[in-house]
């Protein structure tokens, strides 16, 4: 028997499909953000998602988004959401330029039952589209880890193209990362 389809929430940003929305993380968020996140995969894919990830990072990450929605005059986090709109993952903007930019820095991450699907393929696509079209963005960057091969057949399916590899690009426990450089542009 199918479960019923809960009412799509007033603050739904972006409706990928039936089964698929975009919306902004709250409070009722932190047991899934707790639960996905302290994936060691994500942690060794990701520079600012802390391992272990506890309930105190959650409310410290809600009370993060609050306050940089209020710097730059818009969303900058958003939580991807199943059909029944619970948390499976998250896809956000770094913020790491200032608010009247062209471009952005894109991220994102899936919980690990969600992952081999397409989600986030479909996710990011609409949510690229969401920005160019909301936000004036007219280029979008992302950086990928060299070892992360899914995430770069994720960027690639999502028009983004491969423009360099840049060297000890992050330290990570110690370790200096390479990263490709992958940017769409309108």
């Amino acid at each position: 028997m199918q479960q019923p389809r809960l009412k799509k929430p007033a603050d739904v940003l972006i409706t990928v499909g039936d089964d698929l929305y975009i919306s902004e993380p709250g409070m009722n968020d932190i047991p899934e953000l707790v639960t996905y996140l302290n994936d060691r995969l994500i942690y060794s894919h990701t520079l600012r998602i802390p391992h272990p990830y506890t309930t105190r990072d959650g409310e410290w990450y809600i009370n993060f988004c609050r306050e940089r929605k209020k710097t730059f005059g818009r969303t900058m986090e958003w939580c991807i959401r199943n059909e029944r709109m619970e948390l499976i993952g998250g896809i956000g903007l770094q913020g790491l330029s200032s608010r009247e930019t062209h471009k952005e820095v894109l991220g994102y991450w899936l919980g690990s039952p969600f992952r081999n699907r397409k989600i986030m393929s479909r996710a990011v696509s609409a949510f690229c589209d969401y920005v160019f079209s909301s936000y004036g963005i007219v280029r979008l960057e992302a950086h990928v880890y060299l070892n992360n091969k899914a995430s770069c057949r994720i960027l690639e399916k999502a028009g983004f193209e491969k423009e360099a590899v840049m060297k000890k690009f992050v330290c990570k426990d110690g370790q200096y990362i390479d990263s490709f450089l992958y940017a769409r542009v309108i």
